[in-house]
């Protein structure tokens, strides 16, 4: 599926008319970020209570969503590390994240990263230390 250019200047993605001043962009989260969801997702010896998730763009769907609703943003610190961008697909979030992109200058993903980055936060900060210590954190 390739981008398909309308009489009106924008770009369309399947059934999503995109702006040309908005860019989809990459996804992803600092390095200590991804090892945090990393620990979030199941493994032996873990109860689901300690590892909800069933992989990490599960991982990294739930913080940006809690991000998002909370407005809270982060920003990545160390080497960037990337979220599978065909199980995470950005661009099915444009709706949401139209006018800030425009008004940002940021791109669709930058900006779902910088929610998911600031909802990491708020589970840490939610999270018990013993719980993170109990997963290696």
């Amino acid at each position: 599926m390739g981008y398909e250019r309308t009489a009106y200047g924008h770009y369309t993605i399947g059934d999503i008319i995109m702006n040309p001043e908005i860019k989809e962009g990459s996804l992803s989260v600092g390095e200590e970020s991804h090892q945090f969801l990393e620990a979030l997702v199941v493994s032996d010896g873990f109860s689901e209570l300690l590892q909800p998730f069933e992989s990490i763009v599960e991982a990294f769907r739930y913080a940006f969503s809690l991000g998002f609703l909370n407005g809270q943003k982060g920003v990545r610190e160390g080497a960037a590390s990337t979220i599978s961008p065909r199980q995470f697909i950005s661009r099915d979030y444009y709706d949401l994240l139209e006018e800030e992109a425009l008004s940002s200058s940021k791109s669709i993903g930058m900006l779902i990263s910088e929610y998911a980055e600031g909802g990491i936060v708020l589970i840490r900060n939610l999270m018990p230390e013993t719980v993170i210590s109990a997963i290696d954190i």
